[in-house]
């Protein structure tokens, strides 16, 4: 199970597993600056031993993905919203480009909120509001 601290100056023991600490230390929580009902979520993670890889050094690093994640409230956001929204942005990049394929793209919904996302195989694999 996923260990969550809010506590940003919270350092992970060394020489403990994920297991045993915090596996996800959230730094930032605000609200998103135009979407309604969106946070943006800055976090890091314990750092692992080159040595021992099962083992953590004591240190918080920043996750591949750059530690930011998007949470979407789902009561207002629910999925059908979600897809229709990728959607929308998807087909307003294909307007400005004329096609679209595998790879990032940028668009606007019909409500004006800018998205990226990724496709992958033909099928919008990841997305998020900027």
């Amino acid at each position: 199970m996923t260990q969550i601290s809010e506590h940003p100056r919270y350092l992970p023991p060394v020489g403990k597993t994920v297991a045993q600490v915090e596996e996800i230390v959230i730094l930032k929580n605000i609200n998103h600056s135009i979407v309604p009902n969106v946070k943006i979520l800055e976090y890091k993670i314990p750092g692992l031993s080159n040595s021992n890889p099962s083992l953590t050094t004591g240190q918080l690093v920043k996750p591949s993905n750059g530690g930011i994640k998007t949470v979407y409230d789902p009561v207002f956001w629910t999925d059908p919203k979600l897809k229709k929204a990728a959607q929308e942005a998807l087909i307003d990049n294909a307007k400005k480009r004329g096609s679209v394929n595998d790879g990032q793209f940028r668009g606007v919904t019909k409500e004006g909120y800018n998205i990226e996302g990724y496709i992958k195989n033909g099928n919008i694999d990841t997305f998020y509001f900027l």
